[in-house]
């Protein structure tokens, strides 16, 4: 189980909170923007969370913050592993292990 807390866009505006069962193998909307189920979630932020098996494969083409929560892999060809944060402007993410990872989108 992961946990994430967001500060509000707007001062005032009511706490709220979703439950997810991430898809395997794809990148699963959390935050901001339309989730996979088409719910929007007015936020400038947008957040996704990636529950991977060995060899499976993601990619992001925009500024991103990312944090591997569990396993290891490759992103953009350089191993990384539970515990790493990456920063870019794209990531090949490719799973060498059973992996989860949350990325923020940053644009």
């Amino acid at each position: 189980m992961i946990q994430l807390w967001v500060l509000p866009e707007v001062s005032g505006q009511a706490a709220d909170y979703k439950i997810y069962q991430p898809v395997e193998g794809e990148l699963t909307r959390i935050y901001g923007g339309k989730d996979n189920s088409g719910a929007d979630f007015p936020a400038q932020t947008k957040m996704d969370v990636a529950v991977l098996s060995e060899g499976q494969q993601i990619e992001v083409s925009e500024p991103f913050v990312a944090y591997i929560t569990r396993g290891k892999g490759y992103a953009n060809n350089v191993q990384v592993e539970d515990g790493d944060l990456m920063r870019g402007n794209a990531i090949t993410f490719k799973a060498t292990d059973n992996v989860q990872l949350i990325i923020v989108h940053t644009d």
